[in-house]
């Protein structure tokens, strides 16, 4: 029991230093993205911006413009980007050595939402909810930062997690010839309008046991594709080296359904390089 005792503090603290490690480096990433605001018919979203360090006008970036949930909403400017890994898992500097790419990552205002429907509620109807002011902002932020900058229109990503989920599912179906991937996690979409996806890649994401938006959001988004005959790939059963292959191959259209977890798999699977290399292999 005393050899118990004593090496306890060790344990606090490697684990505490760990922690502090962790952090420091989440900061690190963090002030490499660039603090703005924009406004667009009188809607001001406040965003962080990554732009590759070596950043060199006469070349082409990608663009990964990131959707938080809920919970990231407000006017701080910064849990957008550190909750989740939403935004700094783009960010990690292996991940950029490889492909470098620039990085949205917006603020939706408090009580506001990405798309107006319900987080609960699964798939919904289109035509009875009118486009986001909010999205709208993003998309004229996306043009102007395509003027501004070196930055390939024929590689603009999309991701979202739960209410960036929905949004991610949302703009993609309202603006189907915009993105070149997209990458919803823990949302919904509207299955009469599937169709107008079948030129977008997109790996989407859902836990069996989501107490918070339900699992129905994603699987009947899934039957859809099937029923249109979306050569579609349910990774569940896969192993590492089955899906590593499977991407190499080029497969379009994944769904990833875990039986682990509540709400949230974007906790691993944004940091999984199989997720970075699917996307960066994406273009129109």
């Amino acid at each position: 029991m005393m050899k118990e005792l004593k090496t306890l503090p060790l344990v606090v603290f490697y684990f505490l230093l760990a922690s502090s490690a962790f952090s420091q480096e989440e900061g690190t990433l963090a002030s490499k993205f660039e603090k703005h605001t924009h406004t667009y018919n009188q809607t001001t979203l406040p965003y962080r911006l990554y732009i590759p360090e070596a950043y060199d006008s006469t070349k082409l970036y990608p663009i990964m413009l990131c959707l938080h949930g809920a919970g990231e909403r407000g006017n701080d400017n910064e849990i957008q980007i550190r909750k989740h890994d939403l935004g700094i898992a783009w960010a990690n500097p292996m991940l950029q050595k490889n492909n470098p790419c620039f990085i949205l990552a917006p603020q939706c205002p408090k009580n506001r939402k990405w798309n107006y429907v319900s987080f609960g509620g699964g798939t919904f109807l289109m035509d009875t909810v009118t486009v986001g002011k909010e999205i709208l902002a993003v998309l004229n932020l996306l043009d102007t930062l395509l003027n501004n900058y070196s930055i390939d229109p024929n590689r603009q990503y999309v991701t979202g997690l739960s209410m960036g989920g929905y949004g991610t599912w949302d703009i993609i179906t309202r603006y189907p010839q915009r993105f070149a991937a997209a990458v919803p996690m823990s949302g919904a979409g509207d299955t009469s309008r599937v169709e107008l996806l079948k030129n977008i890649p997109i790996w989407f994401f859902h836990n069996t046991h989501d107490k918070i938006v339900p699992v129905s959001g994603s699987r009947d988004m899934l039957f859809a594709m099937k029923r249109l005959d979306f050569d579609i790939v349910e990774t569940l059963q896969l192993d590492y080296e089955e899906l590593s292959n499977r991407i190499d191959e080029g497969t379009k259209y994944l769904y990833t359904e875990s039986p682990e977890g509540n709400h949230g798999p974007w906790e691993p699977w944004y940091s999984d390089e199989r997720l970075h290399k699917w996307v960066f292999l994406q273009s129109k």
